[in-house]
């Protein structure tokens, strides 16, 4: 791992984090609550654009460095995270507000939880790259940390 692909992983994990944290959250308040009163609204986009910028970067230092995920478990994770983000932004304009209570479409009760495993399971496979990404980080930070012991002490 030369220098360069040591500072991006540096900050690809950070980015990494923050999508594992904040993806979930904002497929499952998005297909909760919709596009129905104007705080949701405001934290879907505040939320979304963090994770918008978050996944880039990741998806960005993956293509550059591929050893961490395959081609193909890497379009997985990118079609299936983009898949989620629109199921959750389509199936919130059908979600209504009654009286303080929120409705939903017909299926909803059938598709809702499905949904919501199906998002646990895209995070599980994310969180799968990460560990390979911060392990490999680890290493190489433990290995700089020894030579410049070794360096000090000579």
């Amino acid at each position: 791992m030369n220098d360069v692909e040591y500072r991006q992983t540096q900050l690809t994990c950070t980015s990494m984090i923050l999508s594992f944290v904040l993806f979930p959250a904002f497929c499952f308040i998005t297909i909760l609550f919709g596009y129905v009163w104007a705080g949701f609204i405001a934290m879907e986009v505040i939320v979304g654009a963090i994770i918008l910028l978050c996944f880039i970067a990741r998806t960005v230092f993956l293509i550059r460095y591929n050893r961490y995920a395959t081609k193909r478990r890497l379009l997985f994770e990118t079609i299936a995270y983009i898949a989620c983000i629109a199921f959750a932004l389509g199936t919130a304009v059908l979600v209504k507000d009654e009286g303080g209570i929120f409705t939903y479409y017909p299926f909803n009760i059938y598709i809702q939880p499905l949904y919501m495993i199906f998002v646990l399971v895209v995070m599980g496979y994310h969180i799968g790259t990460y560990k390979k990404v911060a392990k490999t980080y680890q290493n190489k930070k433990a290995r700089r940390q020894r030579k410049d012991e070794d360096a000090q002490q000579q």
